[in-house]
């Protein structure tokens, strides 16, 4: 696990806030629907310990079990091979990309302003 014990800890546990952020949204929509579940939200254990409880879990599960952590090797292993362009090439793509949409923009407007002109003429 080396030299990336930090990128999988760190990426463990953002991923473990997303997924408790994730149960206490669900809870308040359940809570929104259904008295019971509102009732029940209304309480600080359940409000506040089931989503921290399940981040808790989820983290220690990718910390702790060893075959998560030989897929997310694999991973990181993948994504080291990737070639990523450079910063020039970035920047020249990105301005062949916003000339082509501006060059799109220019011509969609111009038939969308004849075809208005056209329609005008034809109802008058």
């Amino acid at each position: 696990m080396g030299k990336y014990a930090k990128i999988i800890q760190v990426s463990g546990f953002l991923f473990s806030v997303v997924i408790g952020y994730c149960i206490k949204v669900i809870f308040e929509f359940f809570a929104v629907l259904f008295g019971p579940v509102a009732k029940i939200y209304g309480m600080e254990i359940f409000r506040h310990g089931i989503p921290v409880g399940t981040g808790l879990v989820c983290f220690f599960i990718i910390q702790f079990h060893p075959k998560i952590q030989k897929w997310l090797m694999d991973v990181i292993t993948e994504i080291d091979k990737v070639v990523w362009p450079t910063k020039k090439d970035t920047f020249s793509m990105t301005a062949v990309v916003s000339f082509v949409l501006l060059l799109a923009g220019v011509v969609l407007g111009l038939f969308d302003l004849s075809a208005a002109t056209l329609m005008r003429f034809i109802m008058n």
